[in-house]
């Protein structure tokens, strides 16, 4: 077995016990990320308010924030997770689009608020 094949399979591994792990405390996840959302919502709250009063040095927080909080923000329920579980049910494409279509919208999603952010102080000029 040849070092790529070796590092690929631990990486493989590694993903599936993260995800089994994961699957077993799917409800403890849950709520750990709904108290993570409430902090980094107060988070938002207050680098908008500090950038509100001037302090613009709170923006850079601001967009790291706002990309955390879209990540958790995504995992809760909606989002599209129906739509493209049926959407690939029906189709049954290839197993690279299978497994990129969901992580490219898991993307989309996480870098939108941040995409706001950003163009947030332009819109107001």
């Amino acid at each position: 077995m040849t070092a790529t094949k070796t590092g690929f399979t631990l990486v493989a591994l590694a993903i599936f016990a993260a995800l089994a792990l994961l699957f077993s405390h799917w409800t403890a996840f849950l709520a750990w990320s709904l108290q993570t959302q409430i902090q980094l919502h107060r988070l938002l709250v207050t680098h908008l308010l500090q950038i509100n009063s001037g302090q613009y040095s709170a923006g850079l927080w601001l967009i790291g924030v706002t990309f955390l909080y879209g990540i958790l923000h995504a995992v809760g329920p909606g989002h599209g997770k129906f739509i493209v579980t049926t959407w690939l049910t029906t189709h049954q494409p290839p197993r690279g689009v299978a497994l990129s279509v969901p992580f490219l919208g898991s993307l989309v999603q996480a870098s939108a608020p941040s995409l706001l952010c950003l163009s947030w102080p332009l819109a107001l000029t």
